[in-house]
């Protein structure tokens, strides 16, 4: 809940067809997404546009497709354990929807 007294929630549903997140929540909302984008050997091809971001990877695609909001690069790449992310976000007003899924390139 926000000082103002607005509050954020956001929903996850997971089906046969991948994962969808909404985020409600008052004004600008966002989520941010990762783009898997090096393992320690070899790169990913990362595709992005307003409402799809696509990440191939040893011949499976991860696919965010924006039913709500615009995706957009953050320019920030991160590193943990298992390797270095892009960050991105899909960011709206009051709402942003967003549908995951992977699947064999």
């Amino acid at each position: 809940i926000w000082q103002s007294g607005q509050k954020t929630v956001a929903d996850y549903s997971v089906g046969q067809n991948g994962v969808k997140i909404a985020v409600n929540g008052y004004g600008d909302v966002g989520y941010s997404l990762p783009a898997f984008a090096y393992d320690g050997e070899s790169e990913t091809n990362i595709i992005s546009s307003d409402n799809k971001l696509e990440i191939f990877y040893n011949g499976w695609v991860c696919r965010y497709t924006a039913e709500r909001g615009k995706i957009t690069d953050i320019g920030i790449t991160s590193a943990n354990r298992n390797g270095h992310y892009r960050i991105f976000a899909i960011q709206g007003k009051n709402t942003v929807k967003i549908k995951i899924e992977i699947e064999r390139a």
